[in-house]
């Protein structure tokens, strides 16, 4: 449910019992929310209770952040990126938590739902969530988005990311590392210049965020509790 995975995110609810996992949660914030709303529980709720059936509840963006940054900076690369997202996205509902696992692993989860606000002001979750009417928009809910359905429009989000994470190591003074292209691609133009260093620095192996049930089988795995025959070969390889 979106808000099981809300809870995951702001460490709330049962995520938040243990308390290693509890400190990881270092900044959290919402945007967008509709009025109805008091809180993200509030509002992930009701997704979950009002959204129709089937649908896509939200999406979801895991995003690195340089480690470099002080926790403002990190912060700030967060705002800058919802601002100018949602310029040219439209006024998506989202929440969002920074992670830190102890100085290294130091990311982003922002979750975000489809509908974007209108500017109509409706009652409730019941009148938000019901089939839109194009011609009075007042008198149905808010349209989905088919926004994040464009593949470009997602390599864009992805470019965006880069950039902003990049202006804020500029302003504190380092080098705008971030670089939205796959690996692959930066691999083949640092071989193609002769750039020994930089291809040697980009052959290895890309990480995952290990995520809360690969990070449940680890655990099983080093107590003795599972094989690791018993487990997909893509877990073990993550």
């Amino acid at each position: 449910s979106a808000r099981a995975r809300m809870s995951y995110i702001l460490r709330a609810d049962r995520y938040g019992v243990n308390q290693a996992r509890a400190a990881e949660l270092v900044a959290a914030g919402v945007a967008h929310l509709p009025a109805w709303a008091a809180g993200p529980s509030d509002f992930w709720s009701a997704v979950d209770g009002f959204e129709r059936a089937n649908a896509r509840l939200c999406l979801e963006l895991e995003l690195n952040l340089p480690c470099e940054l002080s926790r403002e900076g990190q912060v700030a690369a967060v705002a800058d990126y919802i601002d100018r997202l949602t310029a040219e996205a439209g006024k998506f509902p989202m929440t969002w938590a920074i992670h830190d696992e102890g100085g290294k692993n130091v990311h982003v989860h922002l979750m975000l739902q489809e509908r974007p606000l209108d500017g109509v002001d409706r009652d409730g979750p019941k009148a938000h969530f019901k089939r839109a009417d194009k011609k009075r928009p007042e008198r149905g809910g808010v349209e989905k988005s088919r926004w994040w359905h464009s593949k470009e429009r997602v390599f864009w989000s992805r470019a965006l990311w880069a950039d902003a994470c990049n202006q804020q190591l500029l302003a504190a003074g380092q080098a705008p590392r971030f670089d939205a292209r796959r690996k692959s691609e930066r691999l083949d133009e640092a071989l193609r210049a002769g750039d020994l260093r930089a291809a040697a620095a980009l052959c290895t192996q890309t990480e995952r965020h290990e995520g809360v049930k690969v990070a449940a089988a680890r655990k099983k795995l080093e107590c003795g509790w599972i094989e690791a025959a018993d487990l997909p070969e893509q877990v073990m390889q993550i």
